[in-house]
């Protein structure tokens, strides 16, 4: 089955809420939290990256800090597929890891446990309205950093130009070659087919375009160019000329109306 990246979703998890000591749970939650690490710990990161779906995951305690608000964990997720298969993915290789976070926050036992919890609390994102009324529960942006772009297509690009820098590094290290020999190297190396059209002669070939080469061509296209930068210079210099020349008229002519 080949999955696609999805726009982001929610998990908001209602955090135990003891009226006599309110905040105790989402203090150990966000406790937890710490020992999970920001950025993440290389434990957790593995994990992620093992899904082999995930490409962003946080993990944040909202709560006012009233006795008479309810905290909640919340889990931004973005990943390739639907949320329920996210879910089992993500649970599948990180579960263990974040038992704890979710032991705190709702008293999960066990990995089975958290993603029944997780699947139950999983929402949709609701963007901001255009207009205030009528009031609307805004949950955030959907935003999608890469559109069309799932974790195993992002990881395949990075092994491609990981190869043509490599191939372009080492056909440099060789010596001075024509430029579009860098090319071809690097189109091999990313698995492109080579392209029979193009040449393998150095920049020189430019020539056939009608572009000079060679010493003496090079020094008549550098005057060239310095012609062109005096032509529109002296275009500014007239131009400039020229209405100081129309403002001095505009003042005799007033000067003589009587």
């Amino acid at each position: 089955m080949s999955l696609e990246q999805q726009p982001p979703f929610l998990i908001c998890v209602p955090i135990a809420h003891n009226a006599n000591w309110p905040g105790l749970a989402a203090r150990e939650t966000e406790a937890r939290l710490d020992d999970l690490g920001n950025p993440a710990s290389a434990a957790v990161e593995a994990a992620l990256d093992a899904t082999n779906v995930i490409h962003f995951l946080s993990l944040s305690v909202v709560w006012d800090g009233t006795p008479k608000d309810r905290p909640i964990l919340v889990a931004d997720i973005a990943g390739d597929g639907t949320p329920q298969s996210i879910i089992a993915a993500l649970v599948d290789k990180a579960g263990v890891l974040l038992m704890p976070v979710f032991q705190a926050a709702a008293g999960v036992e066990s990995v089975d446990a958290l993603q029944a919890l997780l699947q139950r609390y999983w929402v949709t994102p609701v963007s901001a309205a255009w207009t205030p009324w009528p009031p609307h529960r805004t949950t955030g942006l959907g935003f999608q950093g890469t559109p069309g772009l799932t974790v195993e297509r992002i990881r395949a690009d990075e092994r491609i130009a990981r190869q043509a820098i490599a191939a372009v590094d080492a056909l440099a290290a060789k010596g001075s070659a024509p430029a579009l020999a860098y090319v071809s190297s690097a189109r091999t190396a990313a698995g492109i087919a080579p392209n029979p059209k193009a040449s393998q002669r150095p920049l020189s070939f430019v020539a056939s375009a009608g572009v000079p080469t060679g010493t003496t061509n090079q020094v008549t296209a550098v005057l060239g160019l310095v012609a062109l930068d005096w032509s529109f210079l002296l275009i500014i210099i007239l131009a400039a000329f020229l209405v100081n020349v129309n403002e001095l008229l505009v003042v005799r002519l007033i000067q003589r109306i009587p």
